[in-house]
């Protein structure tokens, strides 16, 4: 997964699909679906440290792996 996310085609894809969601600073999001929580960690950076980004996944694999990466 990590290597996927490193591909350059990968990360201009997500950023593309970030900028089309208009999210500012201010803004809560909920993440349905995050895996491991790659996108999770670049939308806490665009809404701010004092903004709520909620993650929510049922894959017990991803969810493990993600509090690995002990993403917040």
């Amino acid at each position: 997964m990590d290597k996927f996310d490193e591909l350059d085609s990968v990360r201009a894809c997500k950023q593309q699909m970030l900028n089309s969601l208009g999210i500012k600073k201010g803004h809560r999001v909920l993440d349905v679906g995050c895996r491991v929580g790659h996108e999770v960690q670049r939308i806490q950076q665009l809404v701010g440290d004092d903004s709520l980004v909620v993650r929510v996944n049922k894959n017990e694999e991803m969810i493990e792996e993600a509090k690995k990466e002990q993403i917040n």
